[in-house]
């Protein structure tokens, strides 16, 4: 077994940053964005604040 730090520096050893292209919009799925992309427009229009997952306390479930 190797080290993080070994590991780590195998890993940066190995990659290798991508060139940037441009791409029309319904030909970018998939990709990743080179640059920070900002709406023009607050989104959604109204306070939200949504969280997935559930939370559930393990004394309060009945066996079975």
């Amino acid at each position: 077994m190797i080290s993080i730090h070994d590991a780590v520096d195998a890993v940066l050893a190995a990659a290798r940053p991508l060139s940037d292209e441009e791409v029309p919009l319904l030909q970018a799925l998939g990709r990743a964005a080179a640059g920070r992309i900002v709406s023009p427009e607050q989104v959604p229009t109204f306070a939200n604040a949504a969280m997935d997952g559930f939370a559930v306390a393990g004394a309060e479930l009945e066996a079975g």
